[in-house]
């Protein structure tokens, strides 16, 4: 015949553990909501991929960054540098709590003219840099 036993200090101590753990990541999810509305989240993308991206002057990667970037309102230098295209740079204005998405579009550092009217030679031209895109929540 089996006698019930009682609760063992063991399992007792493994549920106050859990339920200490639940209580842990419910807090830290609260606190992670709060610091996102102090802070400005940016997602930045090239056309085309590849270039090193900069922020503030600290190089965060390549383009597309697989991470988010996280920074606090107010301006922002963004720099996006490829061998061939004409590097780009922009000042953003941010407020806490947005989400951004930013696509740089890249241009050629030069660009080829045909030859017209008896001219023989090749022309480089500046090209303009522009934000193609700039998303705000």
């Amino acid at each position: 015949m089996d006698i019930p036993r009682e609760p063992t200090q063991q399992s007792s101590s493994l549920e106050q553990t859990s339920q200490e753990t639940s209580a842990l990541v419910e807090q830290a999810a609260v606190r992670l909501d709060e610091m996102l509305t102090r802070v400005v989240i940016l997602n930045l993308v090239t056309v085309p991929e590849g270039a090193q991206m900069t922020v503030d002057g600290c190089v965060r990667g390549r383009s597309p960054l697989l991470h988010t970037v996280f920074l606090e309102p107010g301006r922002h230098v963004i720099q996006a540098d490829l061998k061939g295209y004409m590097p780009t740079r922009h000042v953003i204005e941010t407020t806490a709590g947005e989400t951004l998405g930013l696509t740089v579009e890249l241009r050629p550092s030069r660009t080829e003219v045909l030859p017209h009217e008896g001219r023989t030679e090749k022309q480089t031209l500046p090209v303009e840099r522009r934000i193609v895109e700039s998303l705000e929540r």
